[in-house]
């Protein structure tokens, strides 16, 4: 249970309420691995969700951090840890080293920093393509100039939550650290992106297009008198145009129910 609660909260889902009569459907549920390849892919999702910037050491903590792996101890968490190293599949280092009494090192710490190499991530991708996407989360990307409230407020937002979708605009959200790190993992964490391009802001752009390289269905929205505007790399994708926020609401609505409905 302690594996099923940390990978929920690592990947934006935690559980709010664990009762006796829900105990069991998430000791059986189908996200416990059966194998060691299972376990080993545990480790590689975590690693992917806890990392910002491709490249950065992120600490693990053996102690504390073993259920990741739905490991059954520290010893085991440590071996797969190893196994992964030498599969090339991510870089470690370990800190807090010591030396015995006839002088050779022993490793007396809890943290391990590591990072996926280019393979990891290549298996990362992998892993991804073959499980569903969990969560309801919709993020929403767009200008968030007062002219447009709105358009989120009476449109945007009303027609993701008839889906069923939890619509997210980074800046109704409580978070600490940098910005720019928040969106990248929300992104991260979402199902479905819909992206407003009245206005044409630069991070829509960016923001859209990231979510597009992690596979998320992103959706394409903006205002009729902007089409034409609309970056010719992007304009080729099918846009909803809209005329206010009554219009947007229901082409809105449509289109996630044609094209990514929660169910899928």
């Amino acid at each position: 249970m302690s594996a099923v609660i940390k990978e929920a909260t690592y990947t934006g889902q935690p559980i709010i309420r664990l009762l006796r009569g829900n105990l069991e459907n998430y000791r059986t549920s189908s996200r416990l691995p059966s194998s060691l390849s299972g376990k080993l892919d545990k480790i590689l999702l975590f690693i992917y969700h806890s990392t910002v910037i491709a490249g950065e050491y992120q600490t693990i903590n053996v102690h504390e951090d073993y259920p990741i792996g739905y490991c059954v101890n520290e010893a085991e968490f440590d071996y797969l840890l190893e196994i992964l190293s030498q599969r090339g599949l991510i870089e470690s280092r370990r800190q807090g080293f010591d030396r015995d009494d006839w002088g050779q090192q022993i490793w007396q710490g809890n943290e391990i920093a590591v990072r996926l190499t280019v393979e990891g991530w290549e298996r990362v991708d992998n892993i991804k393509k073959q499980m569903p996407r969990l969560g309801n989360q919709c993020f929403v990307a767009m200008c968030f100039d007062k002219e447009l409230r709105a358009i989120y407020e009476e449109g945007i937002a009303p027609a993701i939550r008839n889906t069923g979708y939890s619509p997210l605009r980074i800046d109704h959200k409580e978070y600490n650290g940098k910005i720019c790190d928040r969106i990248l993992v929300e992104i991260k964490q979402s199902r479905l992106v819909v992206a407003d391009f009245t206005e044409h802001r630069a991070g829509v752009y960016f923001e859209a297009g990231y979510a597009a390289g992690l596979s998320i269905p992103v959706i394409w929205t903006v205002r009729e008198d902007q089409i034409n505007e609309c970056h010719f790399d992007t304009r080729q994708y099918n846009h909803i145009v809209w005329k206010d926020a009554v219009d947007l609401k229901e082409k809105l609505q449509l289109r996630i129910l044609a094209t990514v409905p929660l169910s899928s």
